[in-house]
């Protein structure tokens, strides 16, 4: 049984909820299952890929860093957009929907260099995580051979157009870009 501290840090999962100052039973893993034991769900989905993308560039990091107008930064530095999409969502194939991903500029962080006041893409590269399965039986998020990674440069988005708000698969392979699995995805982030 842990005490909850508000340093940040690590949480185990053992922190106890307490109510008049005795134990309740309920434990911070008590939520962590109840608010993200499903994988499939948009909000969940786009945190695990931003998850994956974190291990695959070797990020050590226990926690998620929050960075201004970014999701991700590189060891070297590279500021990583990562956007998902899935086939299957919430355990059902998405009937006529078509898969796209958000690259919707934004006013960004005025603390953030080059702060202008105007929207834009603040990133180097994009990361559209997909996972492919259309079995809604067979789906895994949790099987990393189940995902495509699209690393693309930022400005190859900016040079197709600037405003766009989405772009979709059809419309990504047709724009200069790196299709890779997890184990190839630092390898093709780092080579940009």
């Amino acid at each position: 049984m842990a005490i909850f501290t508000k340093e940040p840090g690590t949480k185990t999962g053992t922190e106890i909820f307490t109510s008049n100052g005795e134990p309740t039973g309920i434990d911070i893993l008590d939520f962590w299952k109840w608010n993200k034991s499903n994988l499939l769900e948009k909000k969940t989905l786009n945190e695990l890929a931003r998850f994956i993308v974190a291990r695959a560039l070797n990020n050590a990091s226990p926690l998620k860093e929050n960075f201004p107008s970014w999701d991700l930064e590189s060891k070297s530095g590279k500021r990583l957009s990562v956007r998902t999409d899935a086939f299957c969502e919430n355990g059902k194939i998405k009937k006529n929907a078509q898969i796209k991903f958000s690259i919707l500029g934004h006013m960004g962080d005025k603390n953030t260099p080059g702060f202008t006041g105007f929207q834009r893409r603040w990133s180097d590269v994009f990361i559209f995580c997909l996972l492919t399965t259309k079995d809604p039986e067979k789906v895994n998020p949790l099987d990393l051979d189940q995902w495509n990674f699209y690393v693309v440069p930022t400005r190859v988005l900016d040079e197709k157009d600037r405003n766009s708000s989405h772009i979709t698969l059809g419309a990504l392979l047709g724009i200069d870009h790196t299709v890779c699995k997890f184990h190839d995805l630092k390898v093709a982030i780092d080579s940009l």
